[in-house]
């Protein structure tokens, strides 16, 4: 008895399994977004190459905040624990939000305080290229107080960042104010120094 031959076969396959035949081969090979380079190196060919941040993996960051001492305040650190993603983003958020909520109750009874306005929040903090970040607080954050409170207010914030991105860095953070750059106070008129490191 004569065998049949593939077309016969495939005549007599119903249509959806034929569809499936050749459709399935076709998604899968047009879905690989991926080239094996090496045994065990592989590399995306859609995604963008970035620079990995190098930065030391902090398990604290120091928040600075003011204490009375005679007539002047002094700046004091407090430190925070911290378990989160190690770059540059992730731990400003975590300093500013700190800073922005003011020394915790123990720090309190100490006479630790914040020249920060109550009602200063974190918009965000946007990254604008490779070496660039900027914070972004609330209006409440340049009101109230006069100069010598504010100037104490921008040194909190310039110990903070430091501590963080140091002037080494080639990171560069700048403070803004509902998305607009800070580069006077208000009233006074006087130059704000940026960026914060």
């Amino acid at each position: 008895m004569k065998e049949p031959s593939l077309i016969q076969v495939i005549h007599k396959l119903p249509t959806c399994l034929l569809f499936l035949a050749f459709l399935i081969p076709g998604l899968l090979l047009s879905g690989c977004s991926r080239q094996v380079l090496q045994e065990g190196q592989v590399r995306s060919t859609s995604a963008p190459k970035f620079k990995k941040e190098q930065l030391p993996r902090l398990s604290q960051i120091e928040i600075w905040f003011v204490k009375p001492q005679g007539e002047e305040l002094r700046l004091e650190k407090v430190l925070r624990s911290y378990n989160g993603p190690y770059t540059t983003c992730d731990y400003l958020d975590f300093a500013m939000k700190e800073l922005t909520k003011g020394p915790d109750g123990n720090e309190a009874q100490q006479g630790l305080s914040s020249e920060l306005p109550r009602g200063t929040v974190l918009i965000d903090i946007r990254k604008k290229g490779e070496k660039e970040v900027s914070i972004n607080l609330s209006r409440s954050f340049f009101q109230g107080g006069g100069i010598e409170s504010f100037e104490t207010r921008m040194e909190q914030l310039r110990r903070t960042v430091t501590g963080i991105v140091g002037p080494s860095n080639k990171t560069r953070v700048y403070l803004d104010i509902e998305g607009e750059r800070l580069t006077r106070t208000v009233g006074e008129g006087l130059e704000v120094k940026q960026p914060l490191n």
